[in-house]
């Protein structure tokens, strides 16, 4: 009993500790600035294509480069990317996913590039976009163009 009273006085202040520290970033998805305190494009957005492929999705983009896209145009239709900055609130996109028929059945992926621009105020950006659509032997198949408009959202 007293040695496992010795484990729980270490246990607790451990877990304060942790969780104190924890406390000092706020998440990726809560930071909607960069480090000079201009607007970012990190956070949650709504976005619309148009132009050869014309479709909506809900992108998520966090502060390490990292990127994820639920689009809906097909059940499951998941999509995830890399960005980085190119210039002032402007970044390229690099951002893959896989194809499949109507039945289910694996018919290739797609690269995906975009080039984006952050509003001044931080909510909305536009870019372009260019899909490049692949069989499962890595042959193209067809190519899609057009721009895409988002906006952010948000708890409030």
């Amino acid at each position: 009993m007293k040695t496992q009273h010795i484990r729980y006085r270490w246990i607790i202040p451990a877990i304060l500790i942790a969780l104190g520290l924890g406390g000092l970033s706020l998440p990726p998805a809560v930071q909607a600035e960069d480090e000079q305190g201009r607007p970012s494009i990190v956070g949650l957005w709504r976005v619309h294509y148009s132009g050869d492929f014309v479709f909506n999705s809900f992108d998520q983009w966090w502060s390490d480069g990292l990127e994820w896209e639920s689009a809906d145009l097909a059940p499951g239709a998941l999509c995830q990317g890399v960005f980085k900055q190119i210039a002032r609130q402007t970044v390229k996109l690099f951002h893959v996913n896989w194809n499949y028929d109507l039945n289910g059945a694996l018919i290739g992926y797609s690269y995906e590039t975009q080039i984006d621009t952050l509003s001044q105020d931080g909510n909305s950006y536009h870019g372009t976009y260019h899909f490049k659509d692949y069989d499962v032997n890595g042959h193209l198949v067809s190519e899609e163009k057009g721009t895409l408009s988002a906006k952010r959202l948000s708890v409030n």
